[in-house]
C-alpha cells in the first residue's frame, strides 16, 4: 500500500511491500523483510567470508581455510557474514583480541590463525577456522612499475607499499597500473563509494600466485559546499541563483550610497518677533540678528531676543 499501516507478523520472515507513487504516476516498490523470531534459531553458519587479501573457495558447511599471502603483507581484514540475521558473529585474530562482525589483523612470518565464532540465536556456536600463512620468500615478479592516479600524483615508488591520498569528492579513482613483469597481473580492490579512511588495494601476482599488495588510504577533505547537488542543478536554476546575487549585492551597494550621500544643511527661518516699544522696523531700518534670526531695528545695537550683539 501507499500509506501507514499496521502489519501482522507471523513467525519467520515477514515481507512488507512499500509503494510509492511519482508525480508522472510511476510507481516503485520497496520490500521490507522483517523476520520475527520464536526464539529458537540454530542457524550458525557463514554466508560468507570477506578478506582484504588472499583468495579462499568459501563454502557454508566447510569450516578450516588454509592460504598464503606475500611476505609483504604485513596484516589482513577479516569479516564473517551470518546467514541469519538473528545470529552474532565474533572474529578473533592472533593476538587474542575479539572483535564483532570484522577484524584487522597483524600477521607475522609463517602461519596466523584466525578464528571466526558464529553463535545461534538459540546459543549453538558454530567455529570457522583461518590460517593465513605469510610468505617468507619475497617474489621479484609481482612488482608494479608505474602507479598512475588521474589528476593526482602518489610518489610511486615500486618498493613503498602503503600510500595516503586527499582527494576531493570523487566516489571512485582513475587508476592505471603497470606491472614490472609482462607475465604479472593485478587487480584493484575498493576502488568505489569511496569513503574517508577507505582504502583501495592493488594485488599484484606472479605467475605462481605469489602476490604482492599496494594500499592507498583514502583521506576526503571536509567541503562546505555539496558540489554534487551543485553539478545536478538544472541550468534555468543556476542562472535563477546567479541573478538572485547580482540583485542582492546591488540592493546592498545602492543603500550603501544613499546612507553616505551628505546631507544638505537646514535653511535657518527668519523669525518675525514684534520689537519693544519704541522701535520701527522696515526693510531700510532693521537688522537681522545672527544668532536667532530675528529681525531688529537698525539702531538697536543687541538682539532684544537673545541679547546677542548686532553687526
Amino acid at each position: 500500500g501507499f500509506g501507514p499501516r499496521n502489519v501482522e507478523l507471523k513467525e519467520g520472515t515477514n515481507e512488507i511491500l512499500v509503494k510509492v507513487e511519482a508525480e508522472d504516476g510511476s510507481v516503485g516498490t520497496y520490500i521490507i523483510s522483517v523476520i520475527r523470531s520464536d526464539g529458537n534459531d540454530r542457524n550458525n553458519l557463514l554466508a560468507n567470508i570477506e578478506l582484504s587479501v588472499g583468495k579462499i573457495d568459501f563454502k557454508s558447511d566447510i569450516y578450516n581455510y588454509n592460504f598464503s599471502v606475500a611476505s609483504n603483507v604485513d596484516e589482513i581484514d577479516v569479516k564473517g557474514v551470518s546467514e541469519s540475521p538473528l545470529a552474532k558473529v565474533a572474529v578473533t585474530d592472533i593476538s587474542g583480541k575479539t572483535s564483532d562482525d570484522k577484524i584487522t589483523s597483524r600477521l607475522k612470518v609463517g602461519a596466523n590463525k584466525i578464528t571466526i565464532v558464529v553463535t545461534s540465536e538459540s546459543g549453538t556456536p558454530g567455529v570457522y577456522n583461518l590460517i593465513v600463512n605469510r610468505e617468507d620468500y619475497d617474489s621479484t615478479d609481482n612488482y608494479l612499475q608505474t602507479l598512475l592516479i588521474k589528476d593526482y600524483d602518489i610518489g610511486f615508488a615500486k618498493d613503498k607499499y602503503k600510500y595516503d591520498l586527499n582527494i576531493k569528492n570523487e566516489k571512485s579513482l582513475s587508476i592505471t597500473p603497470s606491472t614490472e613483469k609482462a607475465s604479472a597481473t593485478y587487480k584493484i580492490v575498493g576502488n568505489e563509494n569511496l569513503k574517508d579512511g577507505d582504502k583501495i588495494l592493488i594485488q599484484v601476482s606472479d605467475s605462481e600466485g605469489s602476490m604482492r599488495t599496494y594500499t592507498i588510504t583514502i583521506h576526503k577533505k571536509d567541503s562546505l559546499v555539496n558540489t554534487d547537488f551543485i553539478n545536478n542543478l538544472p541550468i534555468k536554476w543556476i542562472i535563477l541563483i546567479i541573478e538572485f546575487v547580482v540583485i542582492f549585492v546591488l540592493i546592498i551597494v545602492l543603500i550603501s550610497r544613499m546612507s553616505n550621500r551628505p546631507r544638505k544643511p537646514k535653511r535657518k527661518e527668519k523669525r518675525n518677533v514684534s520689537p519693544p516699544r519704541g522701535h520701527t522696523l522696515g526693510n531700510s531700518n532693521s537688522i537681522v540678528c545672527r544668532n536667532c534670526n530675528t529681525v531688529n531695528d537698525i539702531k538697536s545695537k543687541t538682539c532684544y531676543v537673545c541679547g546677542n550683539e548686532l553687526k
